[in-house]
């Protein structure tokens, strides 16, 4: 009997990926084709497809977490390792409109957070990227540390920054406020604006 558990978590686990892969694809196809689409009406059945896709999304990564035998409840979490677990689904979000960088750092302390919550967070930030940025541009997705000799807070920064919408806006805030992070848009080094998502790290205290 373990052994036949074992193979349905296994099968389910590699059709949750796939799921996943294909979601990204509807999700991003269905943003292009609204941002260029003409018919008012069109345009909010496309929007409709492309938030539907994201609850789905949102859903199918619960049911990894769950499969991996952890919850869906904040636990302590590795930012960069979390956005690693979904990369190919945010590469493929923004195809093919936009290239999405990593650059997450591997030395940052966990927080205490929902990986499902962190998955929302990125997926509405790269997707509000995408749309903000030209065609054929790069949206780049960074973790790193307040402080690194003493972080109190990680964040996830995406940029350049771009336009949520009304159909993003919500998902982001309620993942955000889950989090009990803060969002901030600010400058880089080189001058790009980026959407920045700070939460506080485990045992460091909360923002708000």
């Amino acid at each position: 009997m373990t052994g036949s558990v074992t193979d349905v978590e296994a099968v389910s686990g590699r059709v949750v990926h796939n799921l996943n892969n294909l979601l990204g694809v509807v999700i991003g196809r269905a943003g292009i084709a609204a941002t260029l689409c003409d018919d008012d009406e069109i345009c909010e059945d496309l929007q409709q497809i492309e938030l539907a896709a994201r609850k789905a999304a949102s859903l199918t990564a619960q049911l990894r977490s769950f499969l991996d035998g952890r919850s869906s409840e904040a636990r302590l979490v590795d930012v960069s390792g979390a956005i690693h677990e979904i990369d190919q689904l945010v590469v493929l979000q923004a195809k093919p409109a936009a290239e999405v960088a990593f650059d997450l750092c591997r030395t940052l302390p966990p927080v205490s957070a929902s990986p499902a919550d962190l998955h929302s967070v990125v997926l509405c930030l790269v997707e509000a990227a995408v749309r903000g940025a030209g065609v054929g541009q790069t949206v780049t997705v960074r973790t790193r540390a307040d402080d690194p000799a003493a972080p109190a807070r990680v964040a996830i920064e995406v940029l350049p920054t771009g336009n949520a919408g009304s159909d993003l806006a919500g998902e982001l805030a309620s993942a955000v406020q889950e989090l009990r992070a803060e969002l901030a848009t600010e400058h880089t080094s080189d001058g790009t604006q980026a959407s920045t998502v700070w939460i506080p790290v485990a045992g460091a205290g909360q923002l708000g």
